[in-house]
């Protein structure tokens, strides 16, 4: 519950937190989010609602539907897939702090680094608006990225609108427009993190959620190198699916999951017994994340996500601890 005092404006689409309080005299401009006491806005994913400005749309070169780039009034810049009414949000970017992420599974995209903390080399799949990379060119930049994406629509609309193209002119980054299954099973490069972020509309292509591909995946990981996957799959089957494969072909498999009012995020980072000991406790995974915040001068908290989301050791395809 909130509450609301008399005097407050509402322009419309708003949404209220539980507990926040609205004060007289608030205005709460169309399409944003608050929360607190007093209410303060903040940064969220907007739902199905469509952002107010449209950049660009055009014919996603692997399926039937438009890859679109639209900004929401609060300077939130979004890449997206829509067709029909149906839209699916795939990176965002608050333009006023661009270096502290939009989206909760981009956060726990960094626990990796707690376990590898001297990375040199990282393979992304999946390029979205190229929010993981320059992330991790500004908190790591000597860390060479490269990043496979299939869809060439989004590969442009990315470098037109999030700066890819000024950051792969640095030469730490490299995209290359190729399936991932094939990249993964062909590739002679090794890694010493991979993270997975690919999705067809809203779901992990269903080659890629198969034995044969996290058996590839771990061939070209370097020794104690680790495995990042967003696990929010649609369906319970498919994330079963997925556990399974992990824990089949990992030594060791910790999963993180954590939901608010407009998010659900889960992720699984696998590797090694050695390489994931720091996270194997959530006790032992704070104290490495604080660690971290200081030495990367992270802009948000992971330590403090961490204490939300962990879930623990991976046992089997419907167990956590």
């Amino acid at each position: 519950m909130s509450i609301v005092l008399p005097g407050v404006t509402f322009i419309g689409h708003n949404r209220l937190a539980p507990c926040s309080l609205a004060l007289p005299h608030d205005q709460f401009p169309a399409h944003t989010d608050w929360s607190g006491s007093p209410t303060k806005r903040i940064t969220v994913h907007h739902g199905s609602e469509p952002p107010q400005l449209i950049f660009a749309e055009r014919q996603s070169s692997v399926g039937m539907y438009n890859v679109i780039v639209g900004r929401f009034n609060d300077d939130i810049l979004v890449l997206y897939f829509g067709e029909n009414g149906w839209l699916g949000w795939q990176s965002g970017i608050d333009l006023r702090n661009p270096f502290r992420p939009c989206d909760i599974y981009i956060k726990l995209f960094f626990v990796p680094f707690i376990c590898k903390p001297q990375v040199k080399h990282v393979l992304i799949i999946g390029l979205g608006g190229a929010i993981l990379p320059m992330l991790i060119r500004h908190y790591f930049p000597s860390v060479l990225i490269h990043v496979v994406e299939i869809d060439e629509t989004v590969i442009e609309l990315a470098s037109e609108f999030f700066d890819l193209t000024e950051m792969m002119a640095s030469g730490c980054l490299h995209v290359m427009a190729d399936d991932g299954f094939r990249y993964v099973s062909e590739t002679v490069h090794r890694y010493d993190i991979i993270f997975i972020d690919a999705f067809i509309e809203e779901a992990m292509p269903t080659h890629m959620n198969t034995a044969q591909f996290f058996f590839n995946l771990h061939r070209i990981l370097n020794n104690d190198g680790c495995l990042a996957t967003n696990a929010n799959l649609p369906t319970t089957h498919a994330f079963d699916r997925l556990v399974q494969t992990c824990c089949s072909t990992f030594e060791s498999n910790v999963s993180f999951a954590h939901t608010n009012i407009i998010e659900n995020a889960r992720v699984i980072i696998s590797g090694t017994l050695s390489c994931l000991k720091p996270i194997t406790s959530q006790a032992q995974a704070m104290e490495e994340s604080q660690k971290l915040e200081l030495n990367a001068l992270l802009e948000f908290s992971l330590s403090r996500l961490i204490a939300l989301a962990y879930r623990g050791l991976l046992i089997d395809n419907d167990t956590e601890t």
